[in-house]
C-alpha cells in the first residue's frame, strides 16, 4: 500500500524497521566515530508515525539516565533527527 500526499504517491520503506534502527544506530556510532555517547542513543523506527505519507521524526528521553530517544518513521527520517540534534540541540547546550 502506497502513501499519497499532496498528489503524489510515495511508496513505503521496504527495509523492516528492526534493519533500519540498527544501521541508524551504526551511523550514529560512525558519526560520532564509536565514543561512549553514541550508545546513549535509542533509535525507533514506527511507519505508523508518517503523517500523510511524509517522515515524521521525535526526539525524546529514552530508557535510562541522559539517553536521547529517535523515533521516526523511517530511517532517513531517523538520520535526520540526528543531524538535528547534532545541529540544533547538541550545539546550543
Amino acid at each position: 500500500s502506497n502513501a499519497i500526499a499532496n498528489g503524489i504517491k510515495w511508496p513505503k520503506p521496504i527495509v523492516s524497521p528492526a534493519s533500519s534502527s540498527k544501521a541508524i544506530s551504526d551511523l550514529i556510532s560512525r558519526v560520532l566515530d564509536g565514543a561512549p555517547a553514541a550508545s546513549l542513543f535509542q533509535v525507533s523506527i514506527n511507519t505508523d508515525l508518517a503523517v500523510n505519507g511524509k517522515d515524521v521524526f521525535e526526539l525524546s528521553n529514552g530508557s535510562a539516565p541522559g539517553s536521547i530517544l529517535i523515533s521516526a518513521s523511517t530511517g532517513v527520517a531517523a538520520a535526520w533527527a540526528f543531524n538535528y540534534y547534532l545541529k540544533y540541540i547538541a550545539d546550543s547546550s
